[in-house]
């Protein structure tokens, strides 16, 4: 198989490099031209071999471009807090890790402990007399985190460099929508919940043992932040092992693995350990989600993403197993979000919306490119 090398200035030369090598579809080769310095990875799927710095400057451009918007949303999240507190938020770095007093005397409020463990373990270990800061750094550093592996999705599996600069920047487009709702009603456990999403998608498009037993992990830790969101995860991944034989047994595993520890600890923290505690506010509000307010609000949360959903029946782009999974997950946890949340508090549905920003990438990426050569093919007919 004639597979061309691509040259220092990232475009295709298709006949100064030439070398007949067997690689599978899955299969990354890395290949050093005899006589240079000059190193490639040559990708079969797509039949062209993309320029290792061309892929270290794209990491880098995206990491940075990440990292300025992790600082500026963090630095506004704070801020937030202490409008809210109405100076520093002090917190009390004696106070007992384990001691159930302080996370909250109502449901669900309660049963979210992993983040207040957190917070006090960073108070403790870098003697803050701030708790936001605790809260700082942990927003800072799950929003870098997830934002970098949902890029890294987006980006996954695409040979030419023209297709991946397309899905990076609507990549990096498509996430301002979600971040728009973040600031309002903000809530500390958004962003771990969108880490959580970028990394079990991360696992889940994986192959091995080690990677389901790294989900069960991540998904044990979130449980213990919010528990609806694995346990929708994983009737997700069940789905999606119905719909794929060749993959039926390990997705049909790891999704019921998922949902089994999400709800062994939802039980665990409502019957055991967090008994007949009061809810905040009503549990069903569907009533009050169908006023106009809220459906306006929740059209505008979703509007991006259903034109995303008519480019991709227009163009007929094949999805991957992870986009259909972020796709799915979604739509199950939509008539949870609208029946037993507040439709304006938009930073519940934030994580998959973000995850949904990974499929928009895609396919808006597909159809800009199928256009592209379309109208190529046109000018030289």
């Amino acid at each position: 198989m004639h597979i061309g090398v691509l040259d220092r200035d990232v475009e295709f030369a298709r006949s100064a490099y030439c070398a007949d090598i067997n690689v599978s579809a899955r299969q990354i080769v890395f290949h050093a031209v005899n006589g240079g310095n000059k190193l490639f990875y040559i990708c079969a799927s797509g039949g062209f071999a993309i320029h290792i710095g061309y892929l270290r400057r794209e990491r880098l451009f995206a990491g940075t471009f990440i990292l300025f918007v992790s600082l500026i949303l963090t630095r506004l999240i704070r801020q937030g807090w202490l409008a809210l507190c109405g100076g520093i938020c002090t917190a009390s770095p004696t106070a007992s890790f384990w001691s159930t007093a302080s996370f909250g005397s109502t449901a669900p409020e309660a049963y979210r402990v992993a983040i207040p463990i957190a917070q006090r373990v960073l108070i403790r270990l870098f003697h803050l007399h701030d708790g936001t800061y605790g809260d700082a750094l942990i927003q800072f550093t799950c929003c870098f985190l997830a934002l970098f592996l949902f890029y890294s999705l987006a980006v996954k599996g695409l040979d030419a460099s023209k297709d991946r600069i397309v899905s990076l920047a609507m990549f990096l487009a498509f996430i301002q929508f979600p971040f728009a709702f973040i600031l309002f009603r903000q809530r500390p456990e958004t962003l771990p919940t969108a880490l959580f999403l970028a990394l079990s998608l991360f696992c889940i498009s994986r192959v091995g043992h080690r990677w389901t037993v790294a989900l069960l992990f991540f998904t044990l830790i979130q449980s213990f932040v919010r528990a609806d969101v694995p346990f929708v995860l994983g009737l997700a991944l069940v789905l999606i092992s119905l719909r794929n034989p060749s993959s039926h047994s390990a997705n049909l595993f790891r999704g019921l693995g998922t949902m089994l520890v999400a709800g062994c600890v939802q039980l665990y923290l409502q019957f055991v350990c967090f008994p007949h505690l009061p809810y905040s506010s009503r549990v069903l509000v569907f009533h009050e989600n169908l006023s106009r307010n809220h459906l306006i609000i929740l059209f505008l949360a979703l509007a991006p993403f259903l034109y995303v959903l008519l480019l991709l029946r227009s163009s007929r782009i094949n999805l991957r197993e992870i986009d259909l999974l972020a796709i799915i997950a979604s739509l199950l946890y939509l008539p949870l979000w609208f029946t037993v949340g507040v439709v304006v508090e938009v930073r519940i549905f934030v994580p998959f919306l973000l995850a949904l920003c990974v499929v928009a990438a895609r396919v808006s990426s597909g159809y800009l490119s199928s256009n592209s050569r379309a109208a190529m093919v046109a000018d030289e007919n």
